[in-house]
């Protein structure tokens, strides 16, 4: 039971921190796929080939996992300070690339 009340609060304070770093930014809109310095990244590429490609995540969180396919987020700031791309994975597969826009 304590490993569960354990694993809430990390979630509950992730969805926190998310929010706090989402708020920051004015806008926000997908691609359907990205390059990177080492290639592209597409829907359907695992974490392993945005790794290779795109390098360390500058920010880097798993929003579930247990019960149900894992759900990870890895950020990067590529092009400037104002932009952040989000790569969200589902089941370690890439299902949403989204770029940030800072105010």
């Amino acid at each position: 039971m304590d490993e569960i009340l354990m694993l809430t609060r990390i979630t509950i304070g992730l969805l926190v921190a998310s929010t706090a770093i989402a708020s920051c930014y004015a806008s926000s809109y997908t691609v359907k796929n990205y390059h990177c310095d080492g290639g592209w990244i597409k829907h359907g590429d695992d974490k392993f080939a945005i790794l290779a490609r795109c390098g360390t995540p500058l920010m880097q969180e798993v929003l579930s996992g247990e019960e149900s396919p894992k759900v990870e987020k890895l950020g990067y700031e590529f092009e400037n300070q104002n932009t952040i791309t989000i790569f969200t994975l589902r089941g370690g597969k890439v299902v949403l690339i989204e770029k940030l826009i800072q105010q």
